[in-house]
């Protein structure tokens, strides 16, 4: 299974999330505890059915992520990744519940913190939230553009017009 899990990752560092997921489901094979493969395979699985929004890849990812975390791998990736698998489910209140249980693990990470305020914001939820999330993620990286993007779209979402325009 440790075999399985080198090889699958270097298929990863390939851009070769098929093969990756290939080796990753053979580790599983072997060790169906082990809480690393099932992350990795949760990530391979939605990279390999990057094409397939709705089908069985997504789902099939989404399954590997919960297992991990049932395994005990509470790590803020794995709710990362079960974010965007409902995000592109277009699940939005449990891409939410995912990246809110991300965020608590690692408040001070403004990718977490960019991610949850655009959901709440394009969900028009918990909006004092979202703009507050994305002040944070601007204040810890000023220049990222995505930040940027992110904080004037909660602006807009509040009709705060005259807020938005300098990040836009």
């Amino acid at each position: 299974a440790d075999r399985m899990l080198m090889l699958g990752d270097q298929q990863v560092g390939y851009n070769n999330y098929e093969m990756a997921y290939a080796y990753y489901s053979w580790g599983l094979e072997k060790q169906p505890l082990n809480k690393f493969l099932a992350f990795r395979f949760a990530v391979s699985a939605m990279h390999s059915g990057r094409f397939e929004w709705q089908g069985y890849a997504l789902d099939e990812s989404l399954h590997a992520a919960k297992r991990a975390l049932a395994l005990g791998y509470h790590d803020e990736n794995v709710y990362k990744q079960c974010s965007l698998i409902f995000e592109r489910k277009s699940s939005w209140r449990d891409a939410i519940r995912a990246l809110d249980a991300a965020h608590a693990l690692y408040p001070h990470r403004e990718d977490l913190s960019n991610n949850l305020s655009y959901y709440l914001a394009l969900t028009r939820i918990r909006l004092d939230d979202a703009i507050a999330l994305a002040e944070d993620a601007v204040a810890r990286s000023p220049h990222d553009p995505t930040f940027l993007d992110t904080l004037g779209f909660a602006y807009l979402t509040t009709g705060r017009f005259a807020d938005a325009i300098p990040p836009l």
